[in-house]
């Protein structure tokens, strides 16, 4: 844990990371198919909760095996934190790029499986959005959306006391962003607006997040070089 650098400081980290094109994409499109069949409101808000629930709990599990690794090998954290900036660059350059080009870069290295997330969500029933976010969750990572981030905040945190608190922390955060869209849901005309203005704005979200991502990244990478992430 670099020297004065609180870990309470490093959970806005996992809103970041909720900020990732799978998990949201396969959200709005589990709460289309809900408003296309008619269903309740009510029963949206449980469907979509079930399906929050589960990309929480595989994401927390990913991050617990990371966790100990880290913990169990001590030159591990140090490791993480050089990858983890690495990817960071290099993930935030793609969106910069995406931002200008639509379409340059695709970072999502499962297609398949990706597809068997979305067939799960298509089925719009309480287990199938349990199982669509479980596996979500675990897709998130592999899927360089945004895994850079969860490596770089895991080798932060890993000699913390506390690791297991902040690490609950960060996953809650992470889900902060599925969690708004989902209190939004219960308008339809809100949930169109709210689709319109992302597909209107989606250069300057890439343009945000690829350019805050770098930035990130350039820090972890300079707190290793001066051997203070470790």
């Amino acid at each position: 844990m670099p020297d004065g650098l609180d870990p309470a400081s490093l959970i806005p980290l996992g809103f970041l990371d909720g900020l990732n094109i799978c998990s949201l994409t396969i959200l709005a499109v589990l709460i289309s198919l809900l408003f296309t069949a008619g269903t309740t409101r009510r029963m949206i808000l449980l469907t979509g909760s079930l399906f929050i629930l589960g990309v929480f709990i595989s994401y927390l599990g990913v991050g617990f095996g990371l966790l100990s690794l880290a913990v169990a090998l001590p030159t591990v954290p140090h490791f993480l934190a050089r990858i983890g900036g690495g990817i960071m660059i290099f993930v935030g350059s793609t969106n910069v790029i995406n931002a200008f080009r639509p379409g340059t870069f695709s970072l999502n290295l499962a297609p398949a499986f990706s597809s068997r997330v979305l067939g799960y969500a298509r089925s719009a029933s309480l287990p199938t959005a349990s199982v669509a976010g479980v596996l979500a969750g675990f897709h998130n990572f592999p899927c360089a959306c945004t895994g850079g981030i969860y490596l770089t905040f895991i080798s932060l945190v890993a000699e913390s006391a506390s690791r297991l608190t902040y690490l609950v922390l960060y996953n809650l955060a992470m889900v902060t962003p599925l969690l708004a869209i989902l209190s939004i849901s219960v308008s339809k005309t809100v949930v169109l607006s709210v689709r319109r203005w992302q597909q209107e704005n989606r250069g300057k979200l890439l343009l945000g997040l690829g350019v805050t991502m770098i930035g990130v990244g350039f820090l972890v990478l300079a707190l290793a070089a001066v051997g203070v992430a470790h």
